[in-house]
């Protein structure tokens, strides 16, 4: 009977660790889910009258080394995509977002990567022929300074349509849309 007291014991104190990892995991992204700021109170549909956040600006360096600041492409519609090569939502959406910013004159789009390192983003973009040209830019965000710290971003993909005067005006959680939807939200922008 004492060789099954310990058997015992131990059963219920790995029991008793995996009941709190678990509850570890439920609270610390809850957590998380609630300390990221909450832009979606200031970002309107365009049919209201309310007023729009203004967009925080930033400065990046693109993969050509170029250094730009979102608030160089005021006058046009920004699209700011928050990615990582790894998020199998974010590459389905990419190649879309691209499209857009490449067929459309008055559109630019920031692609700014949450990878892990930088030469995994310039893989996965040189494998996929994603390149910067024209109004198409893609960044590595380090620290996830821009990212999470200043746009409170932590599920990928996220992505902000911010107008011509700076004003986000469309928050886009996931990649649960199609091309023609994206060209809708667009065009409300003009």
């Amino acid at each position: 009977m004492s060789s099954q007291m310990p058997k015992n014991n131990s059963a219920i104190r790995n029991a008793a660790i995996v009941v709190a990892l678990i509850a570890a995991t439920f609270f610390f992204t809850y957590w998380q889910e609630n300390r990221s700021i909450n832009h979606s109170e200031f970002v309107q549909d365009t049919a209201t009258d309310k007023a729009f956040a203004a967009a925080p600006d930033f400065a990046f360096m693109d993969t050509n080394k170029r250094e730009h600041s979102l608030e160089d492409f005021r006058g046009k519609t920004v699209i700011l995509n928050f990615w990582a090569s790894w998020c199998a939502p974010c590459v389905k959406e990419l190649p879309l977002l691209t499209r857009a910013a490449q067929e459309n004159d008055n559109v630019v789009l920031i692609a700014l990567s949450s990878d892990l390192d930088e030469q995994k983003m310039l893989r996965f973009l040189e494998r996929y022929k994603h390149a910067t040209a024209g109004d198409v830019f893609f960044a590595y965000d380090a620290n996830m300074a821009i990212t999470q710290d200043l746009y409170g971003t932590f599920r990928l993909p996220e992505t902000y349509l911010i107008d011509a005067q700076g004003q986000i005006r469309r928050k886009i959680i996931g990649a649960d849309w199609d091309y023609e939807d994206l060209l809708v939200w667009l065009k409300d922008l003009e």
